[in-house]
């Protein structure tokens, strides 16, 4: 049988620690507005978002959390809370591929719940908003084999859309393995410590994959193929590929392993960078 005088000592304790954790909210969101009103002389309306960062705050509090407090569940609540404090400074909006996948429910769970999103056909046209400015940030379906965005993307001068994140960071419930999605958008990329780089390779039809790989793995750079694509004019082929570390194109690590085959090398660029996710997003 509950006590009530204690049940009821324990709910004004409850309330007490609302009151406080909703002060302290209400004071990061005015900390918020005053580093937007700092960056304002500065920044212009670049979008306030800063992908490195916050992947540094997740695994923080992650890790300070340990086996207390659900992981995948205070990822949601942050996710939250950085969404409302881009909004406050920049508002923004998300083009989302209709119908592929989990896209959906990863937007949702990364941008919150009231983020403005803008339904897009195809990967194409979701980067097409970006151009018309209808959407600040795109979130792709990892490629497939019609999809070509990313060899366009590697190809153009000067360079401009970047991919800025893979999601989830933490994988939810309910999520398929399999899905998941790149986050493209008009921002310089920046290192967050533990970090992912997209890399697009043509080379000649003769560099095999398998050569590639190795090539790729000395020096422990772990690579992990997304999508390949054949050249018909000249005989080449593109590869996507997802290495360790933080990289541009000039990269010591990345010139070295592939110094041995320049002549079959016809072109090479580094499309984004973003944070390795977490391993484990269970809820457990």
């Amino acid at each position: 049988m509950e006590d009530p005088p204690r049940l009821a000592e324990l709910r004004a304790a409850i309330d007490s620690i609302d009151d406080r954790l909703l002060d302290l909210l209400l004071e990061r969101m005015e900390t918020v507005a005053r580093i937007a009103a700092l960056k304002a002389h500065h920044a212009g309306d670049r979008l306030a978002l800063r992908p490195a960062r916050e992947a540094a705050i997740l695994r923080r509090l992650v890790a300070r959390a340990g086996d207390r407090f659900p992981r995948g569940t205070l990822v949601r609540m942050w996710r939250e809370l950085f969404a409302a404090a881009t909004r406050v400074q920049t508002p923004f909006s998300v083009a989302l591929c209709h119908g592929r996948g989990d896209l959906a429910v990863i937007a949702r769970d990364h941008f919150g719940a009231v983020t403005p999103v803008i339904e897009a056909s195809s990967p194409a046209h979701a980067l097409r908003l970006l151009d018309e400015g209808r959407a600040q940030l795109a979130l792709l379906p990892l490629p497939e084999a019609e999809d070509r965005w990313w060899i366009d993307m590697a190809s153009a001068e000067p360079p401009r859309l970047r991919v800025l994140a893979r999601l989830p960071f933490v994988r939810l419930a309910g999520i398929a393995a399999e899905s998941g999605g790149l986050l493209v958008g008009d921002l310089p990329l920046q290192a967050s410590g533990e970090d992912r780089s997209l890399l697009v390779l043509e080379a000649q039809e003769d560099l095999s994959r398998s050569r590639l790989q190795a090539l790729l793995q000395a020096p422990g750079l772990d690579p992990h193929w997304l999508a390949i694509a054949y050249q018909r004019q000249g005989g080449s082929t593109v590869h996507l590929i997802e290495i360790a570390g933080f990289h541009d194109r000039d990269s010591n690590p990345l010139q070295d392993a592939l110094a041995g085959t320049r002549e079959r090398l016809i072109g090479t660029a580094v499309i984004g960078a973003y944070a390795r996710p977490l391993e484990d997003g269970s809820e457990a």
